[in-house]
């Protein structure tokens, strides 16, 4: 290669440099400016299926690993896990056992677990949080809290976040389930935890 070849080279190379240093500048200023980006949990935080399934505004859906206790509902081939009556609150406040329900999805390691769950019985189930198409005809991308935070910063936020709720419904991606006895003495306990761990953290 002669000088003159040389030289073209390290000028293509510079400004392939040049470009790819402002792509990965743009992309992390993409990244900088979304507001209120969630932050993945990565330990299984005990949930209530009522904080899922009540969430109005998906943005502010758990992201990330979960825990859950309730009991298991199976209709046409689909399973669900339903609330269970948490005592010591009072009528006002509590809702009736399977008042709500959250669909579990089976992963591809789950898969043969999920397929014994025993309708009528209580599990605890470890797994991810998603957001799942309420219909087929809208396709199977499963979403996350923070895809929808991405997908709102630009257009009207509110229509935005209504349109998540009318097409989707939050589900869980099922890692393990164990059977439990005590379903509403293991929650009002796994409550109390969570309520201390809120007190030490302040």
């Amino acid at each position: 290669m002669n000088a003159f070849d040389t030289n073209k080279l390290v000028l293509l190379l510079d400004g392939l440099t040049c470009r790819l240093m402002s792509l990965n500048v743009s992309i992390l200023s993409d990244i900088e400016t979304i507001e209120n980006l969630p932050q993945y949990c990565n330990y299984h935080k005990f949930l209530l299926v009522e904080e899922l399934m009540l969430v109005d505004d998906y943005s502010a859906l758990h992201y990330g690993k979960c825990r859950l206790i309730g009991k298991v509902f199976s209709a046409t081939g689909e399973v669900y896990l339903e609330n269970v009556r948490i005592p010591h609150i009072s009528e006002e406040y509590a809702l009736p056992e399977g008042a709500l329900q959250i669909q579990l999805i089976p992963t591809a390691a789950s898969l043969n677990t999920c397929s014994t769950l025993e309708h009528g019985k209580y599990y605890e189930i470890l797994g991810e949080v998603k957001l799942l198409p309420k219909s087929p005809n809208q396709g199977t991308e499963i979403l996350t809290s923070r895809g929808v935070v991405e997908r709102v910063q630009s257009g009207n936020r509110g229509i935005l976040l209504q349109q998540f709720k009318n097409l989707y419904k939050p589900a869980v991606n099922v890692w393990f389930a164990f059977q439990v006895n005590e379903a509403s003495e293991l929650i009002s306990r796994n409550l109390e935890i969570r309520m201390l761990e809120s007190v030490s953290l302040r």
